[in-house]
C-alpha cells in the first residue's frame, strides 16, 4: 500500500510518460496485456483489442486466460501525473484517480475551487 505520510514536502506518487498515456491494467497479467495492447495498437491486428471512440480512454484489451484488463488513457502530454489510490477499511483498493490536468489547491480548512478537500 501507498502510505502518503512516507512522502516528503512536493513529492507525489505518480507516473512518467513520454507519450501522453497513461493505463490501468492488473498487474498479474501484465505480460500478456501488454502484447496485446501492442498487436492492436503497433500492428492493427483486429480481435485483440478494442478502440473506445468518443472518450478519453483510447483502447481496452483483455487477456481471456486470466480475466486481466488494461485500459490505455489520453493525458495532457509527457511528464508525470499524479496518482491517489483509495483503500477501503480492510485494505482493498476501492477507487484510483489519475490528475492529468492542473493542480486544486488542497486546503487544510475546506476546499479549494469549489472541492471539498480531506487532509490527514
Amino acid at each position: 500500500m501507498t502510505n502518503p505520510r512516507l512522502l516528503g514536502e512536493n513529492e507525489i506518487f505518480g507516473f512518467d510518460t513520454d507519450g501522453a498515456t497513461g493505463c490501468f491494467a492488473d498487474a498479474g497479467a501484465w505480460e500478456s496485456l501488454h502484447r496485446l495492447f501492442e498487436r492492436h495498437l503497433a500492428h492493427g491486428e483486429p480481435g485483440v483489442g478494442e478502440d473506445i471512440p468518443d472518450s478519453m480512454y483510447l483502447l481496452r484489451t483483455r487477456d481471456e486466460a486470466s480475466g486481466g484488463e488494461l485500459v490505455a488513457f489520453a493525458t495532457t502530454g509527457d511528464g508525470t501525473y499524479p496518482v491517489w489510490v483509495g483503500y477501503s477499511a480492510d485494505g482493498d483498493v476501492v477507487g484510483v484517480g489519475v490528475l492529468v490536468a492542473g493542480m486544486p489547491t488542497v486546503l487544510q480548512d475546506g476546499g479549494a475551487d469549489g472541492v471539498e478537500a480531506v487532509v490527514g
